[in-house]
């Protein structure tokens, strides 16, 4: 089980940062989020790697692998817990930022393109990537929709909005994936509790043997 969630946390923080990414190159602003994101890959794959670890001691009945895999798993739960809090608290910050650095742009973006019929490239890439329209709903376009606006690849005439706005979908986007690493890291230290206490008897089990065969 913890090598499957560390493998989940690595695949969830993978699909984050390559969603943040784009918008970040774009923007040349870097966020909290992105940062998130990476350590929730580069966490993951240390988990992913320690529970390996510990699979292959109890495989081979290795007491030095066993104890080795106990106290790393000790310094791993420390850090989850200590990175989940983190998380849970700082969601709601990172999201205000954010959001507020969001407004202003599409503000700005929609005001130039109404007046110049250029669409600015980081809204595109938004209203594309994440299926919405305008900061608050495509009404914000006026008559004339962009493209990206448009679901099914129908543009012009045929042109169907998506109808959920921009800042809705990021914040709800944002929201999410935080709480979801940070629930992530809470079951994982649960599982990792209960292997670390079986790691203990396991090791125990294999000293124990190991002084019977020599010193008995």
């Amino acid at each position: 089980m913890c090598f499957l969630s560390g493998l989940s946390l690595a695949i969830v923080g993978a699909v984050m940062h390559t969603k943040l990414e784009t918008i970040t190159s774009l923007t040349h602003r870097d966020n909290l989020l992105t940062s998130q994101s990476l350590m929730a890959m580069g966490l993951g794959v240390i988990i992913f790697a320690v529970a390996f670890f510990g699979f292959c001691g109890a495989a081979k009945h290795s007491y030095c692998m066993t104890v080795t895999y106990v106290m790393l798993t000790m310094v791993l739960i420390v850090i989850q817990i200590v990175v989940a809090v983190l998380l849970f608290a700082g969601t709601d910050h990172s999201r205000h930022d954010y959001l507020e650095w969001f407004d202003e742009y599409f503000d700005h973006g929609i005001s130039v393109a109404k007046r110049s019929s250029v669409v600015d490239p980081i809204i595109d890439y938004l209203q594309s990537t994440y299926e919405c329209c305008g900061k608050i709903s495509f009404l914000d376009w006026g008559n004339k929709l962009p493209d990206s606006c448009c679901a099914d690849g129908r543009t012009g005439p045929n042109c169907v909005p998506f109808e959920e706005g921009c800042e809705r979908m990021l914040e709800g986007y944002i929201r999410q994936t935080g709480k979801i690493i940070g629930w992530i890291l809470m079951w994982l230290t649960v599982f990792e509790f209960v292997a670390l206490t079986l790691a203990c008897c396991l090791a125990n089990g294999i000293k124990n043997r190991v002084d019977a065969l020599y010193f008995a």
